[in-house]
């Protein structure tokens, strides 16, 4: 984060002043005016949102310039107007940090309590703001604020801004050197996190200005009354804070703490709060961050009770920004009066640093009972249980905390490690439990900037980044038994806990619409591997999963495809070199299902050449990413024209059911309760197929083929294959065929019934094929039935277990038809 000061331009123009004498007659001699005292005509330039910094002079000294005085510099353009607290910098020294809000012209003049001071009065002069260049996406996109609906966090140009916080209380102080702060910062922008909550006053846990709160410019205040502040404190502290600006991480700055053996109310009382608070404002104002009042602070202040409210409304009236405003509690949601009036802009809640605690049904009610209070706020915990903190609460703690608080409403979460809260280092703990004083933690901020935790939390929120989390909405009663969240008549994303050690057991989705497609599959929130189970289409309400692809915790990812009206390039030829391309240019085009015999290119070429038994339509779910987008679903279609002679092809490669898992022994992707266009269906789970080129968790184009089990039976769409007198000929792939249970596998004697069907459902001919027992793969064999055509009309195929019955077995596969 750039900050732009006025020298520049007072270069230019100072040496002309300087020049420039104001002239007075008196006795013939001439006399030189101060140029202090001289009309301000300095110009400066700027860009929006970024800090533009500029100095006054005092002309006068005070023997505490913190507590006699104070000095605003009123910003303008037309009436329009930004009141901003300067700082004491030492000596007579006052700065002021200004970002404007929007682009054009300002004014600008100082205003100080003593108006008699003449360096710190007056002096208007100019700004000019132009347009952010730069790459930073705070700046880019503006300051946040509390979204419209009050239910997340988004930029001023409506931006949704996704909160993963960091915990880092204490890494003001000199434990955390500037070279370690820099490492730190650097892997928690490469691990995706947004926010750093960090303490800028007294700390936790820790007597009142201990030697232990010192940085490199000291303590922050040179009497433990609060009354004497020692800018070169905050000039050290400046330099971190602006880092993780700069780094594109906003500061949450916390202004004290306020738990009973560190009570900074009690120990200073408001008004020296309300002074340390406009010193942090008009430090940090300027940069796009967060105010957190205080930590551990008593409830009563979110009501907008009690002494702690006085200072947020103080705080509110002062910053010119409005940046988002909470405190930090014992960990409840507010709970309000009818006539109270919320002080805070968001509602910061806790849970528990216990590992099973922090996961219990009790705990995440807390969010939600946040979430259901009104007025409405973005609800978000703010401390639970740090990852390794007296070495408990690992990665599959933290996921499970990140996952659950968000699917209940939550809009972001804050994360904490042991080492790094507490700025750790070897031979000094900086941590201090209620023990006997005896620390928590020996852990270190290397070691804790290391769990791995960290890492699988932003895996987590990148995922949610891809869709509009924003809009989501906690849905519980969409799966029971796990954590739900989404936009009811679009995606959904579900959050399965690990239940028992060995237990894949899986779980119901309530509410789908159905005939509704879903691109489904499931995320691995520990390593961000994706299970693909292709295109969901529920045939009721509800889809039953049986299994999950491990016994681990899993998130189901569910989302309609916005396929939009079909892109349908020319037709083909069975037999024959195709060719073609897709549009538009410059953007990544990836096949995610469709027949195997045409190959998609990155930038949109097409080629291959198809078969005799692909002929009919084809398509092909097609992947479309724009440079720095999110991908989206197009839908591709081509004819192929069959080879003279055909009357009548099928490769079931449009199949699309529930990829839930692998067939036995093969491992090939098997799944049930599926449909294929132009084809009916009934039976138990009909209709099952296997992926004969896919292994499971593989990605796509696939190659289906129907499983027949039990009676399951489907029926083809009528064709044009009954001359009279003309010989006809089936033929088609069969091999013996299992789920994921060998229980259900094809045994000898086991049989299809291919029959093909007149109108009137009577049967013109028909015949049986043992594919002989299961033998562990998918082995196809070419098959025939032959006829004779009646002339009756145009005919189907109908295919299910030859004897009928329930078995409890499948009697085999079939694929590749072709009638001729």
């Amino acid at each position: 984060m750039l900050i732009r000061s006025n020298a520049s331009a007072r270069k230019g123009l100072g040496l002309l002043l300087l020049c420039v004498l104001a002239t007075v007659a008196k006795a013939g001699a001439i006399t030189a005016v101060p140029l202090c005292c001289l009309p301000a005509v300095h110009a400066a330039d700027a860009s929006q949102w970024e800090v533009f910094e500029t100095s006054y002079e005092s002309a006068k000294a005070y023997s505490n310039a913190f507590t006699e005085v104070e000095v605003d510099v009123v910003f303008q353009q037309g009436d329009k107007q930004w009141k901003v607290p300067a700082f004491w910098a030492g000596e007579k020294k006052w700065t002021v940090r200004f970002a404007p809000p929007v682009q054009g012209e300002y004014t600008y003049h100082v205003e100080c309590t003593d108006k008699a001071n003449t360096g710190l009065n007056g002096k208007e002069q100019t700004l000019s703001v132009a347009a952010y260049k730069g790459d930073n996406l705070l700046l880019r996109h503006g300051f946040l604020r509390v979204s419209a609906d009050r239910r997340h966090f988004e930029h001023a140009d409506g931006t949704p801004f996704f909160w993963l916080g960091d915990t880092w209380w204490k890494n003001l102080c000199k434990r955390m050197t500037w070279e370690g702060f820099q490492e730190l910062t650097a892997d928690r922008k490469a691990k995706g996190f947004s926010v750093v909550q960090i303490v800028c006053g007294p700390y936790p846990d820790e007597n009142f200005f201990a030697p232990s709160l010192k940085n490199e410019g000291g303590q922050p205040y040179l009497a433990e009354d609060m009354s004497v502040v020692n800018p070169k404190y905050f000039d050290y502290a400046d330099r971190r804070l602006k880092h993780l600006a700069d780094s594109g991480i906003v500061p949450a700055i916390v202004g004290a703490w306020g738990r009973g053996d560190c009570n900074s109310m009690d120990k200073f009382g408001a008004e020296k709060i309300k002074r340390h608070w406009r010193y942090l404002i008009a430090r940090y104002g300027a940069y796009p961050v967060i105010w957190i009042l205080a930590g551990e602070i008593p409830e009563e202040a979110k009501a907008g009770k009690g002494p702690w409210a006085e200072v947020a409304t103080y705080l509110r009236s002062i910053d010119p920004y409005h940046h988002p405003l909470t405190c930090h509690t014992g960990g409840y949601p507010r709970k309000l009066a009818k006539d109270d009036i919320p002080v805070i802009d968001f509602d910061m809640v806790g849970g528990s640093h216990d590992e099973h605690t922090a996961v219990a049904p009790q705990t995440v009610a807390i969010v939600s009972s946040a979430y259901s209070t009104k007025p409405p706020m973005p609800v978000l915990v703010g401390e639970t249980c740090y990852e390794g903190h007296m070495q408990q609460g690992f990665g599959d703690v933290q996921r499970r905390i990140f996952w659950q608080s968000i699917l209940s409403g939550a809009a972001g979460h804050t994360y904490g490690a042991a080492g790094i809260w507490h700025a750790g280092v070897e031979g000094d703990h900086g941590n201090w439990g209620m023990w006997g004083r005896q620390p928590y933690d020996y852990t270190t901020w290397k070691e804790g900037m290391n769990y791995p935790g960290a890492a699988q939390l932003g895996i987590g929120k990148k995922l949610l980044e891809q869709y509009p989390w924003q809009k989501f909405e906690p849905h519980p009663e969409w799966a029971p038994g796990c954590y739900a969240a989404g936009i009811p008549d679009g995606m959904r994303i579900i959050y399965r806990p690990r239940k028992a050690i060995y237990d894949w057991s899986g779980f119901t989705v309530n509410n789908l619409i159905a005939g509704l497609p879903y691109a489904t599959f499931f995320f691995d929130p520990a390593t961000g591997r994706r299970f693909a189970k292709g295109i969901v289409t529920p045939t009721s309400t509800s889809w039953k999963i049986p299994n999950v692809p491990s016994p681990q915790d899993w998130v189901l990812v569910m989302e309609p495809p916005d396929l939009g009206a079909p892109v349908t390039l020319s037709a083909a030829k069975a037999g024959q070199a195709y060719a073609g391309r897709l549009a538009p240019e410059g953007v990544t085009f990836t096949n995610q299902t469709g027949p195997g015999w045409l190959t998609i290119e990155p930038d949109g070429r097409v080629s291959g050449t198809p078969g005799e038994d692909d002929a009919g339509a084809n398509v092909w779910l097609v992947s479309v990413t724009k440079a720095g987008g999110q991908p989206a679903l197009m839908q591709l279609q081509i004819a192929v024209t069959g080879l003279p002679g055909v009357s009548f092809s099928e490769k079931f490669n449009r199949y699309s059911g529930d990829q839930n898992t692998a067939q036995v022994q093969s491992g090939l992707k098997v799944a049930h309760s599926g449909s294929v266009a132009s084809w009916t269906h009934a039976g138990q789970g009909a209709m099952h197929a296997v992926d004969r080129a896919n292994q499971a968790g593989q990605a796509n184009p696939s190659d289906w083929s129907i499983m027949i089990f039990d009676d399951n039976v489907i029926i083809s769409k009528a064709f044009a294959g009954n001359v009279a007198g003309q010989s006809y000929r089936v033929n088609f792939d069969a091999s013996a065929a299992v789920y994921n249970g060998s229980p259900q596998a094809t045994q000898a004697g086991d049989a299809l019934l291919i029959e093909m069907l007149r109108a009137d459902n009577s049967v013109l001919a028909s015949t049986t094929h043992a594919p002989g027992a299961w033998n562990g793969k998918m082995t196809f064999t070419t098959a025939s039935l032959d006829y004779k055509g009646d002339g009756s009309g145009d005919l189907r195929l109908r295919i299910g277990p030859a004897g009928g019955g329930k078995s409890g077995r499948f009697h085999g596969a079939i694929d590749t038809i072709i009638v001729k």
